[in-house]
């Protein structure tokens, strides 16, 4: 959200762009059990890490130890976002 408010250049083109990264990013998670071409499109996304890591946890009793995978994407992808976040926040500023 906050990089996409960084980025957008107002307030409904914010709300727009977080529509559509919605959908991008959960639509084919959400689909990946129904179809084989979505679950290959939906390895890209760190919904489906998000939603793997909880289900195994949850439902497979797997420990913390078998998930690194998992935490591992999303934590990149955290640190992606923060930094992306920062760099634009700081070009904002100067």
């Amino acid at each position: 959200g906050t990089l996409v408010g960084l980025l957008a250049e107002g307030a409904t083109s914010a709300n727009a762009w977080t529509g559509l990264i919605f959908i991008a990013l959960f639509v084919p998670v959400s689909l990946a059990e129904r179809s084989l071409w979505m679950n290959k499109i939906a390895v890209f996304s760190p919904a489906y890490y998000l939603y793997d890591g909880l289900q195994q946890s949850l439902i497979a009793g797997v420990p913390i130890s078998g998930l690194l995978l998992q935490l591992g994407v999303l934590g990149v992808f955290t640190a992606v976002v923060i930094g992306a976040s920062s760099y634009r926040l700081r070009k904002i500023s100067l």
